[in-house]
């Protein structure tokens, strides 16, 4: 019979598996920075809106692993993390993107997806996709209207 630990390895290995399963193929697509990173935005919070009860224990129990097991998961959460990264240099080096705190806007920006695991509800008016969709364009154009923007 397995252990709690082994369950719970389990279930974070399924979780992490998922998140991670495309951020490699959205960061090689020939795509520029800015839609690259809409997609796995998007792509981040559909699947964490679909997959409720997977995530949240994810993020709420990753840290109980025992050492070893913390690693593994850690660093596959790194390799996550500094893709994004570099998505977002590449954005800043073409122009796409103004220049910011690169590990400070993948922190934030993760965190506000993640956060979708507290209040989303597949029941609600909107869809996981609308929810993606909306939070995505946030990340991408905060509250300014686009009118504001300057052009080039």
């Amino acid at each position: 019979m397995a252990s709690t630990e082994d369950l719970l390895q389990r279930l974070l290995r399924h979780a992490t598996s998922i998140l991670g399963a495309q951020i490699d193929e959205f960061y090689a697509a020939d795509l520029p920075p800015s839609e690259k990173l809409r997609q796995a935005l998007e792509n981040h919070a559909v699947t964490i809106m679909d997959h409720l009860n997977l995530v949240s224990v994810y993020l709420q129990e990753y840290q109980n692993l025992p050492p070893g097991r913390l690693e593994e998961a850690l660093a596959v959460r790194k390799h996550y993390e500094q893709v994004l990264m570099q998505i977002l240099q590449d954005g800043i080096a073409s122009g796409d993107f103004r220049p910011v705190n690169v590990k400070m806007a993948v922190f934030g920006l993760l965190g506000m997806l993640n956060w979708t695991h507290q209040w989303f509800s597949p029941d609600g008016e909107l869809s996981s996709r609308d929810v993606a969709g909306i939070l995505a364009d946030l990340a991408l154009y905060g509250l300014v209207s686009r009118d504001r923007f300057p052009t080039d």
